[in-house]
């Protein structure tokens, strides 16, 4: 149905010039920069938390620290038929076994297998149980998947321990931001300094500035502060101005985001009105632009 009338639609559009300006203003101003960046590392005492604190924070993101691991072939060792047998049952029921494995391997070309080689090859090829009789008994090898696993909070304390002290020292550092920015202007803190000359929207890139503080800029604000990943940056706006052309594949691209945009919400109302006495509300596929 949204065929018939795709045509007839995009042709009613068109693009307003203020709202294509609107996009464009970023970049059109043309700004040179002092950067100076505050390391969080600097703050990391003024942030305290005990150990039940972390195990809660651990138990909020412990998906973020899943490991991945390998497929792997384990190798039990027994002495007697009997005991074959019963573990032999066992693994090709999938029990779990309050046994230890006598060796190990996970699959990885890497990996150096030594005197089981053959049989770590034979397991993993036709991932079947198999059984070796060796001189002081029996060797039962059975393959296992590679498994996503949460670790326990023990096994990754430290690196939990790191990330929850930055993120905590963030927050104090948005906390505290315009004390810290009047501070690391006047030179109180050791930063990491470099002199840019970019425009508006790298900075919107690169800092996740609205539009709006390059209005302010344009009328003059002469510093901006903003809490990054590594901790805060000061910019110092040293030379700020705004030409009118930018370049013709930008002001293209724009041009014709505003177009489909406007197309979007306009096939959307006209097949809700083909449809107005029926009770299915029509919703247009974003992704259909690119059929055009």
């Amino acid at each position: 149905m949204a065929n018939k009338y795709k045509s007839a639609v995009f042709s009613t559009t068109y693009v307003n010039r203020e709202t294509l300006k609107a996009f464009l203003f970023p970049f059109t101003l043309k700004i040179k920069t002092q950067i100076l960046e505050l390391d969080y590392k600097q703050f990391t005492s003024k942030v305290k938390f005990d150990e039940k604190e972390l195990r809660e924070f651990y138990k909020k993101v412990q998906n973020n620290f899943a490991l991945e691991e390998a497929p792997k072939v384990e190798i039990f060792k027994v002495t007697s038929e009997e005991e074959v047998k019963k573990l032999y049952s066992s693994l090709a029921k999938g029990e779990n076994l309050n046994l230890k494995p006598f060796k190990v391997f996970p699959i990885s070309k890497e990996e150096n297998y030594g005197e089981f080689k053959e049989l770590v090859e034979k397991v993993s090829q036709n991932k079947k149980i198999v059984v070796e009789k060796v001189k002081d008994g029996y060797l039962i090898a059975v393959y296992r998947e590679g498994e996503r696993r949460i670790p326990s909070f023990e096994e990754v304390k430290e690196e939990v321990k790191a990330v929850y002290k930055k993120l905590k020292t963030l927050e104090w550092i948005e906390k505290h931001k315009d004390k810290l920015t009047k501070e690391v202007l006047e030179g109180k803190y050791k930063t990491e300094v470099k002199e840019v000359e970019t425009i508006g929207f790298t900075l919107i890139q690169n800092f996740g500035l609205p539009v709006q503080t390059l209005f302010e800029v344009l009328k003059g604000k002469r510093y901006i502060a903003v809490k990054t990943g590594k901790g805060l940056a000061v910019i110092k706006i040293l030379s700020v101005k705004q030409v009118e052309n930018v370049a013709a594949e930008v002001e293209d691209h724009y041009r014709l985001l505003v177009r489909n945009s406007q197309y979007i919400r306009k096939l959307q109302e006209v097949l809700q009105e083909v449809y107005r006495n029926g009770e299915m509300e029509i919703k247009i596929n974003t992704r259909l632009i690119e059929s055009l």
